[in-house]
């Protein structure tokens, strides 16, 4: 790497870790005081909670700390008029946006980091956390996290005499997809085993199973009998409301996890575009580190101090990032319930944000 490059990108990541850490500093100020203000929380309880909530703010401050490493250390090699120097020691235009996406994508990789792996378990921690000590952040917090837990490609819970599985809930059906019951004897072995391919809430804990297997005497010394029925009807102890809101600890699994949960359940038909869409957010946060970084490159085309106002470009750039997050949150609203498909849903926004900055770029080509 050249010395001019290097000083744009080192620069850069100077002014990026400033801008990140101030943006930090206000974040932390702000939930400490209201954190310390309440009375129904510990000091040290606000304090871990602080602590776990770390990475979703990393993940919400680094696409703004790129956008503004790009505004203000063009404004520092303008205000010093190094910009002119260094395109007029032969540095081109096209040079010096490859220097600034090289320096965002190590963000983006960061970011990627956190959004898949760190925050997931980290929110798991944080869940568990809050069910041991009871302390009251609990606006997140699945109510059937203690109820459940997911072991391989099945959700399980425990009944008052054994437990039952499923793979997935069809929450417009209302209907649980591959259902497994396991009966439990008082000597604490299966007498009794259900299966059924799908099973259809009717009212209370009331659920009619269709397609059932049977297999009974399982803890005799005879041969089990087995027996199968189209239709049967089960009590099971939790409503569709409440099993619906298992869903919710998705947010908890790695990308990898998150992927395998979505190829699962999309076999027995249900709409997964909620999952999906959290899914794509995760590499479409990474993504728009560099779609952010790029908002204000269109600075390098007037270099000269007298030719740019910085307080209009500060403007511009800040409507620019707002604008996105407004439309980018209806989009993903839109995804989640299925109106639009996940891809359009999670990648349209940047995607029209990356034409318009490529279109400034073309525009100004033949400056180099």
């Amino acid at each position: 790497m050249g010395i001019l490059r290097k000083l744009i990108f080192y620069n850069w990541l100077k002014v990026f870790f400033y801008a990140a850490l101030s943006f930090l500093l206000l974040l932390t100020i702000a939930t400490l005081v209201s954190g310390f203000t309440r009375d129904s929380v510990t000091s040290s309880q606000v304090l871990i909670n602080y602590l776990f909530e770390l990475p979703k703010w990393f993940k919400n401050l680094l696409p703004f700390a790129c956008l503004m490493a790009t505004l203000f250390s063009l404004n520092f090699l303008k205000a010093r008029n190094e910009l002119i120097a260094i395109f007029s020691l032969g540095m081109s235009h096209r040079a010096f946006i490859q220097v600034v996406v090289q320096a965002a994508t190590i963000v983006m990789a960061v970011q990627l980091l956190v959004s898949a792996y760190i925050l997931p378990s980290v929110t798991k921690k944080r869940y568990e956390w809050l069910i041991e000590t009871g302390a009251n952040f609990k606006s997140n917090l699945p109510a059937s996290f203690n109820l459940s837990k997911k072991t391989g490609k099945k959700i399980w819970y425990k009944m008052e005499n054994g437990f039952f599985n499923f793979v997935a809930l069809d929450q417009v059906a209302n209907e649980l997809k591959e259902v497994e019951i396991f009966f439990i004897s008082k000597n604490h072995l299966v007498e009794r085993f259900v299966k059924a391919k799908s099973a259809i809430f009717k009212k209370d804990n009331l659920w009619e199973f269709h397609d059932v297997l049977f297999l009974y005497n399982l803890e005799g010394e005879e041969f089990p009998i087995i027996e199968m029925k189209n239709i049967s009807s089960y009590a099971l102890l939790e409503n569709p409301e409440n099993i619906r809101k298992v869903f919710s600890e998705v947010e908890t699994l790695p990308i990898e996890g998150l992927y395998s949960y979505i190829k699962n359940i999309k076999r027995t038909g249900i709409n997964t575009s909620e999952f999906e869409v959290l899914l794509l957010e995760k590499i479409n946060s990474a993504l728009i580190c560099i779609v952010f970084a790029l908002i204000p490159i269109f600075s390098i085309y007037s270099p000269s101090r007298r030719h740019s106002s910085f307080g209009k470009i500060v403007f511009f750039t800040l409507v620019f990032g707002v604008v996105y997050w407004l439309i980018s949150s209806s989009m993903l609203a839109l995804g989640k319930n299925g109106s639009l498909p996940p891809v359009i849903a999670v990648f349209s926004v940047p995607f029209i944000f990356i034409l318009l900055i490529s279109s400034i770029i073309y525009k100004n080509r033949k400056l180099g």
